[in-house]
């Protein structure tokens, strides 16, 4: 058996494998615009604190829960940085409980934002990333500047499930791709199509 270990093509098929099962998950991206800064970070390199981080972070990325913006804003808050905005369009009670079959957590979710008092800028468009500062329209269209070391986006999340899909071919009779790796979504997505799986196997 192998456990946190990286298997080459040829190790898999010495396997000879009935089936190979595809769960990596996604990566995060930044825009094109924003590669060439320094100080952007995606979340999962904030989190996992891959790149370094000052004090003074603005997390951009809230229009979609799915892809974390919230949580992210809450964790790195709750490890002591100083989230001084949440930048992206309106998040408030009314649009939490439209949300389908979700509106407990995500109100859970609301609620740290809220207790934990960061500041949230609804409907904002950004405009620019400076070393130690974050620019953006807000809702009334004025131009708003923030002291900030990084600005953490949370945005798309981009799929290998494609390109190992055709490197695995032939490997294995049948390849199935779960979760994130087939298309990224939420988390319960992800848990689902693995319960679905498990359970269909013999």
């Amino acid at each position: 058996m192998y456990l946190n270990k990286e298997l080459t093509e040829e190790q898999i098929t010495s396997l000879k494998p009935d089936v190979i099962v595809l769960a990596t998950g996604s990566e995060a991206t930044v825009p094109v615009s924003l590669k060439d800064k320094s100080n952007v970070l995606t979340q999962d390199e904030a989190l996992l604190k891959s790149k370094p981080l000052g004090k003074d972070l603005v997390v951009w990325g809230l229009d979609t829960y799915w892809r974390g913006g919230a949580e992210t804003a809450i964790t790195l808050h709750s490890r002591g940085y100083n989230v001084k905005a949440l930048v992206g369009p309106e998040l408030g009670i009314a649009q939490i409980l439209r949300l389908k079959g979700d509106a407990g957590r995500s109100y859970g979710i609301f609620k740290q934002i809220t207790d934990r008092k960061i500041p949230v800028y609804t409907e904002a468009k950004l405009l620019e990333v400076n070393d130690n500062s974050v620019k953006f329209l807000d809702k009334n269209k004025k131009e708003v500047s923030i002291q900030a070391d990084n600005l953490i986006y949370c945005g798309a999340r981009i799929t290998n499930g494609k390109k190992l899909n055709e490197m695995f071919e032939g490997i294995a009779p049948e390849i199935v791709l779960i979760g994130d790796c087939k298309k990224p979504q939420d988390i319960e997505v992800a848990m689902k199509d693995a319960q679905t799986f498990a359970r269909s196997l013999p």
